[in-house]
C-alpha cells in the first residue's frame, strides 16, 4: 500500500504515461484500503497540477486521471466527493476537460453532506465565472441554482461560498439578498458570512446605488453587537470609513475598540 502513491508520484513526475496509467487503474480498481491513496493523489493534483508548457496543454496522463473524475464525484466516500470537487476548479483554462463533469457537479449541489455543497458551490462558481464567456453555454442556470442553493442552505461555509459567487457575479441578486436579511446579519449570520456582506457593500460603493443608507446601518448594527468577532468589527470600522466621512459613521468607528467589549475613551 505504501508504494503504490510513490510509484504513482515517479512516473508522474518522469512522464511515463504508461506506467502511470497501470498503476493508476490499480488504484482506482482498488478496495477500502485504496481510498487513502486516492485521497493522495487528488492532494498531489492539487499541489502539482498546472498546464504542460506555457501553452497550457495538459499532458495525457492528467487527462486520463480526469477520466476518472465523473466517478469520484458519485463515490460514496464524503471526503472524495469534496476534494475531488475542490480540484475541480483548479483546472483553469480547461473546459473540454470539465464539461462531462458539469451534471456530476450540479448534483453534488443537494448532497446531502455539507462538506460536498461547499465544494460544489465553489466549482460551480469556478466553472461559471473562471471560463467565461464559454462558460455560460455550459452553465446557462448557474446563478438561479446558487440563489436557490442560498436560500436553503445552514452551513455557514456553503452559505458564504454562494453568496460570494452572486456577489461577483449577480452583483443585484446578492444585494437583493442581502437587503432582504438586512435584519438578520448582526443577530443570525455567522462571522464568515458577516464578512462576505461587509465586503458586498464595498463593492457596491463603486456604483450608484440609493439605498446607502440602508447598507450603512448593517455595518453600524454590527458594531455594538455582543458576538460580532473581532475580525469583522475590524472590517466594519473600515468599510464605515470608506463609505462615509460623516461623523454619525466615524465616531462608531472611534469608539468601538477591536477587542471585544471594550469601549475607547
Amino acid at each position: 500500500m505504501n508504494e503504490k502513491p510513490c510509484t504513482l508520484l515517479v512516473y508522474f513526475k518522469k512522464r511515463y504515461p504508461v506506467i502511470a496509467n497501470i498503476t493508476l487503474d490499480n488504484l482506482v480498481r482498488g478496495d477500502d484500503a485504496a481510498k487513502a491513496i486516492r485521497k493522495l493523489l487528488l492532494l498531489y493534483l492539487e499541489i502539482v497540477f498546472t498546464g504542460d508548457d506555457i501553452f497550457g496543454r495538459v499532458p495525457p496522463e492528467t487527462a486520463l486521471v480526469c477520466s476518472h473524475l465523473r466517478d469520484n464525484l458519485d463515490h460514496p466516500n464524503v471526503y472524495i466527493r469534496g476534494a475531488t470537487l475542490r480540484f475541480v476548479w483548479r483546472l483553469r483554462g480547461h473546459l473540454d476537460l470539465l464539461e462531462p463533469l458539469v451534471d456530476s457537479v450540479l448534483a453534488n449541489l443537494d448532497h446531502g453532506d455539507p462538506f460536498v455543497r461547499r465544494h460544489a458551490l465553489s466549482a460551480v462558481f469556478a466553472i461559471h465565472h473562471l471560463f467565461k464567456p464559454s462558460g455560460g453555454h455550459v452553465l446557462p442556470d448557474a446563478i438561479d441554482r446558487v440563489e436557490r442553493a442560498l436560500a436553503a442552505e445552514q452551513d455557514a461555509a456553503a452559505r458564504r461560498n454562494a453568496f460570494r459567487m452572486l456577489s461577483i457575479c449577480a452583483l443585484e441578486q446578492a444585494a437583493t439578498y442581502l437587503l432582504a436579511n438586512a435584519d438578520r446579519v448582526a443577530a443570525e449570520w455567522p462571522a464568515i458570512l458577516q464578512m462576505a456582506a461587509i465586503n458586498l457593500i464595498c463593492r457596491l460603493s463603486y456604483w450608484p446605488f440609493q439605498d446607502q443608507e440602508r447598507y450603512i446601518n448593517i455595518i453600524m448594527a454590527l458594531l455594538p453587537n455582543p458576538t460580532t468577532s473581532s475580525c469583522v468589527v475590524y472590517e466594519c470600522a473600515g468599510a464605515l470609513l470608506f463609505l462615509s466621512s460623516a461623523p454619525v459613521a466615524v465616531t462608531p468607528t472611534a469608539s468601538w475598540s477591536p477587542l471585544r467589549g471594550t469601549t475607547r475613551t
